[in-house]
């Protein structure tokens, strides 16, 4: 049985880039971006068209070789949101990938995680 999921990801920086995705729970609308601004924070935000049990941000930059994990708060808006402090991106390179649990189910994005996470860079 197919079922529907919606979870919409806003990244707040100086440049994003959308893209769509499937997840295997149904659409998924994910813009990740491709860019952040060094030593500066980043908030990521999530709406979820079906309430999930929880939503958590894992994360690594290439200072460190274990992702840690940050779980996505209620905001104001009724969405979640998780915040990278500046101290955590003061790296070349940033990797991430989210993980939520809807009807039971755990789910990721990008779909193929371990295989592929989504990355940036700072921009220039």
């Amino acid at each position: 049985m197919r079922r529907s999921c919606k979870i919409v990801l806003t990244i707040t920086a100086t440049t994003i880039f959308a893209s769509a995705a499937l997840c295997a729970a149904g659409p998924i609308i994910f813009p990740p971006a491709s860019s952040f601004d060094r030593g500066r924070p980043l908030t990521l935000t999530a709406t979820a068209g079906e309430k999930p049990e929880w939503i958590s941000l894992f994360f690594r930059t290439t200072a460190t070789a274990e992702f840690a994990a940050r779980p996505m708060e209620t905001d104001q808006a009724g969405g979640y949101a998780a915040t990278l402090r500046g101290d955590e991106l003061n790296a070349d390179r940033l990797e991430y990938y989210l993980a939520f649990k809807i009807q039971g189910q755990i789910r990721y994005l990008p779909e193929d995680v371990p295989a592929r996470f989504y990355s940036a860079s700072p921009s220039a």
